[in-house]
């Protein structure tokens, strides 16, 4: 079975093949962020907020490609990129890739002297300049700079570690010169907009660290920051971090000099357009279901993930009214994601009730796919729910197909 929920975003051509065809309607806020950047001087953060799974690494990736791409995408669509791209240059670094290590700002220092790497070398520029600070020296001069609390575990008793609080504070300074010395290397032709991703999905201690980073040590002239996460999921990070009474709003307001708010696709255009759905059997069965859970493109990608498993698992291929058990499926494989105890409650014979607000949402559609004789669509229906959830022996289709639905909920 060939899995075609997968976005590659990597895959640059079919990242600019999306935006060309544009069913994610993103041309018109990556011309906005252009548009932005160009029309301020000074160096400035944006913060890019959105839910869960809209898009928003897709959407930066293409902002990435516009701008450091050598030939020219879609320059009708983007008519000041051509002028934009000679002064500007952009570094996407997944701040969630790289929270397994201690040390955020050598971790963004590092991806940033590997693009730059030939740059750096050109100027003799020793990279070691920059990682030779210790993580304990980095944390109390970022405390330092930040106006945090020392805690006990910075510090040691004893001379030594006395002397090594004096060097830390006494180094805060020399770490920003020689970030600056680095930043004026890799900024000397045109100026860098650095895009962090994913700050929401990252350890709470990384999160913040990186942001606290971001705001002391990389205050330069020719250094743009785009910041992406759900603003609501990363203040939940922050309080995780400072404490449920602390206001993660207020905190998180500190850093952002503009916010975006980037707007969820189209979900069934996203189903049928990237996805292909519409290319399926059943189809319109998956995009009733997308639409009423009102899934998002991650939990889209799952969902068709699901459906595929389904109609490659031969489970149906014993049973009569397979119309009517695969709408049941197809619902199911939604519910599975939005609500996981009501998909069980629905498995074990007790969420028919659930199900008819699904129906009378979509009963004209719903009502040309069940084959009636004569009888009405619902209490059909009830009939073959009860057939399939509350007729469980052993060794029968109904046994088989509670059990396969207990196994995809299991995975989901």
């Amino acid at each position: 079975m060939e899995i075609k929920n997968r976005i590659d975003i990597n895959d640059e051509q079919k990242l600019i093949q999306l935006l060309q065809i544009d069913y994610l309607q993103r041309k018109k806020h990556l011309n906005n962020l252009i548009t932005l950047f160009k029309n301020v001087s000074d160096p400035i953060v944006v913060g890019i907020d959105g839910e869960w799974g809209t898009g928003k690494t897709i959407f930066l990736k293409q902002f990435e490609i516009l701008v450091n791409n050598k030939e020219e995408i879609e320059s009708a669509s983007f008519p000041i990129l051509k002028e934009f791209k000679t002064n500007n240059t952009v570094f996407y670094f997944n701040s969630w890739e790289n929270d397994m290590y201690d040390n955020p700002l050598q971790s963004l220092l590092f991806n940033l002297a590997k693009k730059y790497e030939n740059d750096l070398n050109r100027k003799n520029y020793d990279i070691r300049n920059l990682l030779k600070y210790g993580k304990t020296i980095f944390n109390i001069g970022l405390k330092v700079v930040s106006k945090g609390v020392l805690e006990s575990d910075d510090l040691k008793v004893g001379h030594e570690d006395n002397t090594q609080l004096l060097d830390s504070i006494l180094t805060v300074e020399e770490i920003r010169k020689e970030i600056d010395k680095f930043l004026n290397i890799i900024t000397k032709e045109k100026k860098l907009i650095i895009i962090v991703d994913e700050l929401d999905r990252c350890k709470p201690t990384f999160a913040i660290e990186l942001l606290e980073v971001i705001k002391h040590y990389f205050l330069h002239n020719s250094v743009h920051f785009i910041l992406c996460s759900n603003k609501s999921e990363l203040t939940h990070t922050v309080k995780r971090y400072y404490g449920q009474d602390f206001n993660g709003y207020e905190y998180l307001d500190r850093f952002f000099d503009f916010e975006y708010n980037l707007p969820t696709p189209n979900r069934i255009d996203y189903a049928k357009n990237v996805l292909g759905t519409d290319k399926d059997n059943y189809f319109y069965i998956s995009h009733m279901v997308i639409d009423y859970f009102k899934l998002s493109l991650r939990q889209i990608n799952k969902y068709i993930l699901n459906t595929e498993i389904i109609l490659n698992s031969g489970i149906l291929n014993s049973w009569n009214n397979k119309h009517e058990r695969l709408l049941f499926l197809f619902y199911i494989s939604g519910l599975i994601i939005k609500d996981r105890e009501a998909a069980k409650k629905f498995i074990d014979g007790k969420g028919f009730e659930n199900f008819t607000p699904f129906y009378s949402e979509n009963s004209a559609q719903i009502n040309r796919l069940v084959s009636s004789n004569g009888e009405s669509t619902i209490p059909k229906l009830e009939k073959i729910y009860n057939s399939i959830f509350n007729y469980k022996q052993e060794n029968t289709p109904s046994y088989e197909l509670t059990n396969f639905l207990e196994f995809l909920s299991s995975i989901s």
